[in-house]
C-alpha cells in the first residue's frame, strides 16, 4: 500500500523507530546496539559522525532490518523499505531529498539505451537538475569512503568491529588516508553502475 501511493516528486518517507523500540536493536553478531555503545573505553570524544554509518550497520529489531544514522551521538534508526546490502544502498534508496536526482539518472540512462556509458547520461541530466554536481560529489565521496572502510576491515580480517573505540580508530585511519588519494575513474564508474542496479529495485513499481 505504501508503494502504491508513491509517484515521482511524491516520494515516500521511511519511518524512524520509536523510543519504545530503540533498545531492541541488535547488530548482525547479536549484540544489542546500546550495550555495544556503552563499551567505550575512551569517553573524551563524542561517538558520532555519518562515517560510522558504514561500520555500525545494519541492525535488526524483532527480525526486521533497519539502519542507524550516527549524524548525532544518539543514533536515529530508520526502517528498511528497499533491500540494502550496505549503508550506501540504504541511503540512495531511502533518502527523500536525493530521489529526484536518482530517478532522473535512472530514467535518463534507460532512455539513452547506452549500457555502461554514463558520460552522456550525466550531461543530459545536468540540463534538467542543477543539483547534479552536488549529488554526484556527495555520492562519490560516500562510495569511496565505504569501499575504503570495507577494504580496511578485510585487511584486518574483521567480520565486524569489536568495540566503539575500534570503529572510531578504523574510521580515522581510513579517512586520513583518503585525503591523500585521488578518486579514480573506475571507482566513479563502479558507483554509477551500482546506482543503476539499485534503480531497478527502487523504481520497479514506477516502471510502466
Amino acid at each position: 500500500p505504501l508503494l502504491a501511493r508513491e509517484r515521482p516528486q511524491q516520494w515516500i518517507t521511511c519511518r524512524t523507530v520509536c523510543d519504545e523500540h530503540l533498545n531492541l536493536a541488535c547488530f548482525p553478531d547479536g549484540e544489542n546496539l546500546f550495550a555495544f555503545l556503552t563499551r567505550r573505553v575512551d569517553k573524551t570524544f563524542p561517538l558520532e559522525g555519518s562515517g560510522l554509518n558504514h561500520l555500525l550497520n545494519p541492525v535488526t529489531l524483532n527480525g526486521q532490518r533497519a539502519w542507524c544514522d550516527f549524524h548525532f551521538e544518539a543514533p536515529t534508526i530508520y526502517e528498511e523499505i528497499f533491500p540494502a546490502e550496505t549503508y550506501f544502498d540504504f541511503f540512495v534508496q531511502h533518502a527523500e531529498d536525493i530521489q529526484p536526482f536518482f530517478y532522473l539518472f535512472y530514467q535518463t540512462h534507460q532512455k539513452l539505451h547506452e549500457t555502461g556509458s554514463f558520460f552522456r547520461t550525466i550531461l543530459a541530466i545536468r540540463k534538467e537538475n542543477p543539483a547534479t554536481e552536488k549529488y554526484l560529489h556527495d555520492l562519490i565521496n560516500m562510495w569511496t569512503l565505504q569501499e575504503a572502510l570495507q577494504n580496511e576491515m578485510k585487511a584486518r580480517r574483521l567480520p565486524w568491529v569489536q568495540s566503539p573505540d575500534q570503529a572510531r580508530e578504523i574510521f580515522f585511519t581510513v579517512y586520513e588516508r583518503l585525503n591523500e588519494e585521488t578518486v579514480l575513474a573506475d571507482v566513479v564508474n563502479d558507483m554509477l553502475k551500482r546506482l543503476l542496479e539499485l534503480g531497478t529495485v527502487r523504481f520497479a513499481h514506477l516502471t510502466p
